[in-house]
């Protein structure tokens, strides 16, 4: 197992079918944070009984390694949102938060 994050790198460019395999163990090994999305990608948010279509503005993580995810929606909605709360109420398709919200009703 590579002991740095570019020695990672460099075995994922030379044998890109590991990719998956190192990239879970580095996770594992280095306490890396795997993160659901990025900013800038949209997001749906389930508040008040309604999907919210949102934008990611920022991730933070404090220094208890919390994470947060900060969206902004489309009727100008700021919210943050534990990383833990992604498949919850927090979701990478409407689809998926469309699901989720009838499960609820």
């Amino acid at each position: 197992m590579p002991d740095t994050l570019t020695q990672a790198l460099s075995l994922l460019e030379k044998s890109p079918d590991m990719n998956a395999q190192v990239a879970k163990q580095m996770l594992v090994e280095t306490n890396l944070i795997e993160l659901p999305c990025k900013v800038g990608d949209t997001v749906y948010a389930i508040a008040d009984g309604k999907i919210l279509k949102c934008t990611v503005t920022e991730i933070c993580i404090n220094r208890d390694g919390i994470s947060y995810v900060q969206l902004f929606s489309e009727n100008d909605r700021l919210a943050n949102f534990k990383y833990d709360y992604f498949c919850e109420t927090v979701f990478l398709t409407e689809p998926a938060a469309r699901e989720a919200l009838e499960g609820v009703k």
